[in-house]
């Protein structure tokens, strides 16, 4: 019998761009369209997704984040180091050290967690960005679970290697990441198209901003459902990516529209 099929829609939601050297949306008023729209449909449909929050994005739309968490969307954490705070750190979290990485996550946690009135515990880095420590002070931090992986990604810029990482959900490793472990922590990749990858390249993913879903979407769902029947993993998932950069209040968005296709394909 065929493992059901779970479905996780997810949103990076940045600082503003004039504030984030990683980049960001135009404005505020951009963001909270990008968020409220988004939520709101796929609240109304049934599926509330995931939040990635940078501490400065969830302080600014407290009243709204808030009301979406109470509606049932799961407030994370999400983290430039870049863009955080005053910009007394300048590179992707990967390429930190243990202490400075953990005094990093503990402070933006602490951060959003006052904002939002609840202790993130599901985790994306900004560019995906991890190294060996990573996932061991998650789990210190009390997190439980979340997305930083992208199979078939290999930015060493960025401390971002996931070339071989394994694409389906797993727990993960004290050795190193994208291998499977015994840390109490579930990973769940960001869903990608892992045939052609190239090195110092990030594969094509279900990233809603990517393309239309004709023309990216739809294949990409193809390929990754079936990959899922030939690999049998334990828990079939596609992961959906997208950023608080885009009008989702808009119906005739491109992004939105997009949403739309791939919400009428998996409902």
């Amino acid at each position: 019998m065929k493992q059901p099929l779970y479905v996780t829609f997810t949103m990076d939601c940045e600082r503003i761009q004039a504030e984030s050297p990683p980049g960001g949306p135009v404005s505020w008023d951009l963001s909270e369209r990008a968020i409220r729209g988004y939520c709101e449909r796929l609240i109304d449909c049934g599926m509330p997704p995931t939040l990635f929050l940078t501490p400065e994005c969830a302080a600014r739309h407290t009243k709204m984040i808030r009301a979406f968490g109470d509606a049932g969307a799961q407030l994370g954490l999400h983290v430039h180091p870049e863009s955080f705070l005053d910009g007394r750190w300048d590179k992707p979290i990967g390429t930190y050290d243990r202490v400075t990485q953990k005094t990093i996550l503990q402070l933006a946690r602490d951060m959003v967690a006052e904002a939002v009135g609840v202790i993130p515990t599901v985790f994306r880095s900004g560019n995906c960005s991890a190294n060996n420590d990573t996932f061991p002070i998650l789990v210190e931090l009390g997190f439980t679970h979340g997305s930083l992986s992208d199979p078939g990604r290999h930015a060493p810029n960025w401390a971002a290697d996931w070339f071989h990482a394994y694409p389906w959900p797993y727990f993960v490793s004290a050795e190193a990441p994208g291998i499977r472990g015994d840390l109490p922590f579930v990973e769940v990749p960001i869903t990608t198209d892992r045939r052609d990858l190239k090195r110092n390249s990030s594969p094509q993913e279900l990233r809603i901003e990517r393309g239309s879903y004709a023309d990216v979407h739809g294949p990409i769902i193809d390929y990754a459902l079936a990959e899922m029947d030939r690999e049998q993993p334990n828990i079939r998932v596609l992961c959906i990516i997208t950023h608080n950069t885009f009008d989702y209040s808009d119906a005739t968005d491109q992004r939105t529209r997009t949403l739309a296709d791939i919400i009428d394909r998996v409902g």
